[in-house]
């Protein structure tokens, strides 16, 4: 394995994903493309099937949820924190 950079270092210490093993890390990390999102924009609509998988960098995100259908809910997301991979392992549109 070569030297690691510094993202596989932070996806391996400080990411929800860290508990997966190196192989399946370095995977992932081969598919990362960074970029920065801005205050108030909607990444994914709810009851949608989510196009990509999101890793929470740096600075804070909020979720919400209005789906008339069920309750409504809100929560702060931290570096570190992965947005819908479940949704991407099963197929199911995002909550």
């Amino acid at each position: 394995m070569s030297t690691p950079t510094l993202s596989w270092v932070w996806l391996k210490e400080r990411s929800a994903l860290s508990l997966l093993p190196d192989p399946i890390l370095e995977a992932i990390h081969a598919k990362l493309q960074f970029q920065e999102v801005y205050a108030m924009r909607r990444l994914v609509l709810e009851d949608t099937l989510p196009d990509a998988l999101y890793i929470l960098g740096r600075g804070h995100l909020e979720r919400y949820r209005t789906n008339p259908n069920g309750p409504a809910w809100a929560s702060s997301l931290l570096p570190g924190e992965v947005l819908h991979l479940r949704e991407i392992l099963i197929n199911q549109p995002t909550q």
